[in-house]
């Protein structure tokens, strides 16, 4: 796991920084889940990351939308690193992944579907907290709660429009 964390560069200081304070540790109570087929759904609303508008392309972004059963674009997979941690792809129903657009670090940097370029790909990986999806050490933010609503990296602060339910599917 340390070799993985120290290919990543600038995400890899991230996590380690965020290991340090018990932010990724795990907990009797906190499972990872494993890979499979999601619908990541914002805790408490019914609205689910969604690629807006059916689009299969590079550039398309992720939005909050409401949840319907059988739309295969707010079906997400999520592809674990295979070495028993909390470290993700995120792919959408065309096999893209999420990914940071601009490969920024900043707050409000929208979140897209991009093909995916590997594990080095810093901006491609997402951490696992209780129900935090994090990347960069950022938090994985709805910009609001409102259907076609951005899905961003913000701060954490928000605290409702960054926690996300998992629903196998």
């Amino acid at each position: 796991m340390k070799k993985f964390l120290q290919r990543l560069g600038v995400f890899a200081v991230a996590l380690t920084m965020l290991a340090s304070v018990g932010a990724f540790t795990a907990t009797a109570a906190q499972a990872y889940p494993s890979s499979g087929y999601y619908k990541i759904k914002l805790t408490g609303w019914d609205r689910c990351l969604d690629v807006r508008g059916v689009n299969p392309n590079d550039g398309a972004l992720i939005q909050t939308y409401n949840c319907i059963a059988g739309q295969p674009n707010q079906v997400f997979y999520l592809n674990s690193n295979g070495g028993g941690g909390n470290i993700y792809q995120i792919k959408t129903w065309v096999g893209k992944c999420l990914d940071v657009q601009g490969y920024s670090t900043a707050n409000g940097a929208n979140i897209q579907q991009y093909s995916c370029i590997g594990w080095s790909q810093s901006n491609q990986v997402f951490g696992r907290q209780a129900s935090l999806w994090l990347t960069w050490a950022i938090c994985l933010d709805a910009a609001n709660g409102n259907v076609g609503s951005d899905v961003i990296q913000g701060s954490c602060s928000s605290g409702y429009l960054n926690q996300w339910d998992l629903i196998s599917v």
